[in-house]
């Protein structure tokens, strides 16, 4: 009987403690939020007292893109294509603004031909920076239809001068067609690859873009080639070559008497010639005009010109300094001595046989009738010889650049008398 009393007493006493918690529950939850909202807007005073919203005009332009053209249409662009742009938001977001950022473009979905004025519209990628105004608001397109051409011839235009070879080219096609503004299209008459012939050094193939051109070869601007770029297969012949070839000095006349040219020396001694290849492979060496030598006693120093056959070339350089050694011819003879006697015993005196004595030695020729007596001395040594005559070997002292030919050294006749 006291049990169903007993669980409903304890039913509303749980009941009745679940309302307290969930009162209890409900005022701290609205303190809470109250304590979160006030501490967010004061987060938001501090952070806007830091980094203030500010308005400015970046220091660049922003360029207009088209978006959304015919693709039987063609445009000569924007006008202007650039706009300013004034923009509003958090000091540290402006300031790091850059172009990259900024898009702004007009939208042509829809247009047929004619001429427009467009409003400009743009994007900015920082979410916090919003866009107060541009400058121009609007901008002016003209849509023109895109005529095309068809079969234009392309040809190869050959740049800079390679004289060593010659270029033969062939290309993987002849004829492309031409998109753009119905003025310039009619104006077209050719595609132009361009190939560059100084770097041309062999065969090769290459992809070379195309340039539309007038039958003067003037570019036209055009809207698109197709196909826009061409195989160019080369071919090169060398026609002409290159080789250093040795100079080789011409002399005229002889040396003076007793003189002899020992060596030639050119400065530069090669030359680089540059001729057909006919004409290159029989040049083994170049000559220069004559150097006159005839009786010089000395180095002979002249600048002459170099010849060069016909069909050749060495450039600038058409002079050459040619130094002919000259040098006095060294060979044998006499020379003029004065005689000694050294070592005579005490009261003996010596006398000689002969006035002259002529000493046999090497030396310059030219140089040989030059040198007196008394430059050459022949001693005769009489150590312990008695009174009689003899025939001795003399000791011969000779000027520099001589030397005595000891072999053929003769006797000189000597008598030793008592005084």
């Amino acid at each position: 009987m006291n049990a169903p009393r007993q669980i409903r007493d304890l039913t509303r006493a749980v009941a009745l403690a679940f309302r307290s918690i969930a009162g209890s529950l409900r005022r701290n939850y609205l303190l809470a939020l109250t304590s979160l909202i006030l501490s967010t807007l004061l987060w938001a005073a501090v952070t806007r007292s830091q980094n203030p919203v500010v308005t400015a005009s970046p220091q660049f332009a922003v360029p207009v893109t088209e978006q959304n053209l015919n693709g039987q249409l063609i445009t000569d662009g924007l006008s202007p294509d650039h706009v300013q742009i004034r923009v509003a938001g958090p000091r540290d977001a402006v300031l790091r603004l850059k172009s990259d950022d900024v898009k702004a473009n007009v939208d042509l979905t829809g247009l047929g031909v004619g001429t427009y004025e467009l409003p400009v519209r743009v994007t900015v990628r920082e979410s916090t920076i919003r866009i107060e105004q541009v400058i121009p608001s609007r901008v002016k397109v003209v849509l023109e239809k895109l005529e095309r051409k068809d079969h234009v011839p392309v040809h190869i235009k050959f740049l800079g001068n390679n004289p060593y070879y010659q270029a033969d080219a062939t290309l993987s096609v002849n004829e492309v067609t031409v998109y753009g503004r119905a003025a310039n299209v009619q104006a077209v008459e050719q595609a132009v690859a361009t190939i560059d012939l100084s770097l041309v050094t062999g065969n090769a193939s290459e992809s070379v873009p195309l340039t539309a051109a007038d039958a003067l070869g003037n570019s036209i601007l055009v809207q698109a080639i197709k196909p826009d770029r061409v195989t160019v297969d080369i071919k090169v012949r060398q026609v002409i070559g290159s080789r250093l070839v040795p100079v080789v000095a011409s002399l005229r006349g002889r040396p003076a008497p007793g003189y002899v040219v020992t060596d030639v020396q050119v400065e530069p001694a090669t030359v680089n010639v540059v001729a057909g290849l006919e004409v290159l492979n029989g040049i083994t060496s170049l000559t220069t005009d004559q150097v006159d030598v005839d009786g010089a006693t000395s180095d002979v120093v002249r600048s002459v010109t170099v010849h060069v056959p016909p069909g050749a070339s060495i450039g600038s350089q058409r002079t050459v300094i040619v130094t002919a050694k000259i040098v006095p011819q060294v060979g044998e003879g006499y020379l003029p001595a004065t005689l000694k006697a050294a070592n005579v015993g005490t009261g003996f005196s010596a006398q000689f046989g002969v006035r002259v004595y002529l000493a046999p030695a090497i030396g310059p020729l030219p140089q040989f009738t030059t040198v007196k007596p008394s430059d050459v001395v022949a001693t005769v040594d009489c150590t312990g010889l008695g009174p009689g005559s003899y025939e001795l070997v003399p000791k011969v002292t000779v000027p520099t650049g001589f030397t005595v030919d000891t072999a053929q050294l003769g006797k000189v006749p000597v008598t030793i008398v008592a005084r």
